[in-house]
């Protein structure tokens, strides 16, 4: 068998996506607002809102990138800036409310269609038996903000996307900055009754100017439940969380015990592919009731090196619902599942007994929530009627500065809300400088996202090297002399002759080009060859996903290997080609005897 060693190499550019203020606006619950004043000022909640009844779990809300409140969905609705059913927005296909459970947390989300300024795409979903063997259909509709005298209207509704017997869907950007890539986790088959449907297929549709493009499959090795929890893409949109698995493990102390879990998948938003996934596993949790606890909400911190999940729990004093009151931070910044299990820290509301209240609702009492608000700090749902707040949620541990009780809504019967609307996972990227050329002995390039108002910018490139000035619109050159993460830093002034400073930490990388092999090889049909790595890369994958030191190869077709860092991303192609050994016969044996 001959192989033949094709090496490609490919650079990519960085994009660090502008965050700007389409997150400005909080819609939720009953007559419930949050204006987040475009994060120049502290934040308030409104209760006299003209829109009321939200009953869908984290429906999707849009402001412009001027921080304009353009519209909502909910309730089989969306609602313009006036809080009027938008034309042609009535009848949207989204999932019974009366229905809610903890499946339900993503209802619907929105995406801006790329290239087009005034077009937004809305996903959603419909399950209107919640049956084990009727389909979830999840949909797509299209608002144009350019329609109605600017208040928008539905330009296509309820286009079928596809049907799965249980889903959880995210947005993040593409590589590029401008399209946008749309995962969903999908099901084949029906639940059984009594079971829980497992899956670990994963569908990348591409969103581009043209609309919606052929889907990219990946299959991890983790597969988790697919109608519970939620997927939630990192700001980065280089990682993404899946919730919604646990286990029983019996009854220990006349207690019954299970363990929560969650999927930690990378995501290459060049080519949509999902790959390197663990699970992490909580401690032992134990209740005196048998009931469907398990991890469903998640939230990145703006870093996207700390995930807050609903995880870890007091497994001595646990009862019925009393849970939604613990909250666990992960640190994800080295993507490991031993050390991500053995870095939590566990956050607390002072007081479970707001969220077991079942007076005023069926369902508001089940849920927590918590979400990344335009001002980079994690909003948390600790009560029926109270929203907590952490502060720093990129700082590991007590650090990340937990505030009870922020927010408290009216004690009255009217006031009330089951979680927070969603919101498309790029808005959180907050970076104010655009980096290109991470390569050591490379140019790298600088420039400001928003210069609006800056009237003059002095660098620090984070190096001890000299401080440069330019113009807030030009774009500045850098050569670093060795590797390593960086804090570069811009120095503004702005017209008003107010100063600020804007960061971002990057880290400079060198090139490297993976190689498998440097000669051919002959491989007999039934032997098996091993390729490896020699150049021992930190961060790879094979093409099955994989990330063994170790590739076996038994059959012949195209293999590969990619090999990506801060710097760039590489790979080697190998083509393996069958070699059949031919059947000789030269007749029957014959013995010839000597004279």
């Amino acid at each position: 068998m001959r192989l033949t060693l094709i090496i490609t190499f490919l650079f990519f550019i960085g994009f660090n996506a502008t965050a700007q203020y389409e997150s400005n606006w909080w819609y939720f619950g009953d007559s419930l607002s949050i204006d987040f004043k475009k994060g120049k000022a502290s934040p308030t909640l409104q209760t006299k809102v003209p829109q009321a009844g939200f009953q869908n779990l984290s429906s999707a809300c849009v402001s412009d990138k001027n921080g304009n409140f353009l519209f909502t969905v909910n309730n089989g609705f969306i609602r313009d800036a006036n809080h009027q059913v938008m034309a042609n927005g009535n009848g949207i296909k989204i999932f019974n409310s009366n229905l809610a459970s903890a499946q339900f947390s993503n209802s619907s989300f929105a995406v801006k269609k790329p290239g087009k300024n005034e077009e937004y795409y809305i996903f959603h979903y419909r399950d209107t038996t919640i049956s084990l063997n009727t389909p979830q259909e999840i949909y797509y509709s299209i608002v144009d903000m350019s329609m109605n005298g600017g208040l928008g209207a539905v330009s296509v509704k309820n286009v079928l996307l596809f049907k799965s017997f249980g889903f959880k869907g995210a947005a993040t950007y593409h590589f590029n900055g401008k399209d946008v890539w749309v995962l969903f986790q999908k099901a084949h088959t029906p639940r059984v009754p009594f079971t829980f449907n497992y899956g670990n297929l994963y569908m990348s549709y591409l969103i581009t100017a043209s609309g919606i493009q052929t889907p990219v499959y990946s299959v991890l090795k983790n597969g988790s439940i697919t109608h519970r929890g939620e997927l939630r893409f990192s700001p980065q949109g280089d990682k993404f969380a899946v919730s919604g698995d646990w286990v029983r493990q019996g009854t220990v102390n006349l207690k019954y015990q299970f363990s929560n879990s969650l999927v930690l998948s990378k995501f290459n938003n060049k080519t949509g592919k999902c790959f390197s996934d663990i699970k992490i596993t909580s401690s032992p949790i134990r209740m005196v009731v048998v009931t469907s606890i398990q991890v469903s909400n998640l939230c990145f911190s703006s870093d996207g090196k700390k995930l807050y999940a609903m995880l870890d729990y007091d497994s001595l004093s646990i009862v019925a619902l009393r849970q939604f009151h613990d909250l666990t931070q992960l640190d994800v910044s080295v993507f490991n599942k031993d050390s991500i299990e053995s870095k939590k820290h566990q956050l607390r509301s002072a007081d479970y007994s707001r969220v077991d209240n079942r007076k005023n609702n069926r369902y508001e009492h089940l849920y927590s929530d918590f979400q990344l608000g335009l001002d980079g700090k994690i909003y948390w749902k600790t009560g029926a009627k109270t929203i907590g707040r952490i502060n720093q949620p990129n700082v590991f541990g007590s650090g990340c500065n937990f505030s009870d009780s922020v927010f408290v809504l009216p004690n009255d019967s009217h006031h009330r809300y089951v979680g927070f609307p969603n919101f498309f996972s790029g808005y959180f990227k907050f970076s104010n400088i655009h980096v290109e050329n991470k390569c050591f002995s490379d140019s790298t390039r600088f420039s400001l996202l928003d210069t609006g108002s800056v009237a003059s910018v002095i660098w620090n490139f984070g190096d001890a090297s000299p401080l440069k000035s330019a113009n807030p619109t030009d774009t500045v050159k850098h050569s670093y002399q060795r590797t390593g993460v960086f804090t570069v830093k811009g120095y503004l002034t702005h017209y008003r002759g107010t100063r600020d400073t804007v960061s971002e930490i990057i880290t400079i990388d060198t090139i490297q080009i993976p190689v498998l092999s440097d000669s051919a090889y002959t491989l007999c049909n039934g032997d098996t060859l091993s390729l490896w790595n020699t150049k021992a890369a930190k961060h790879f994958f094979w093409n099955d996903s994989t990330f063994n030191d170790t590739l076996q190869v038994r059959n012949s077709g195209k293999y590969w290997y990619t090999s990506y860092n801060h710097c760039g991303e590489w790979y080697d192609t190998l083509v393996v080609d069958s070699a059949i050994i031919p059947e000789v016969n030269i007749g029957r044996d014959t013995v010839f005897c000597s004279d």
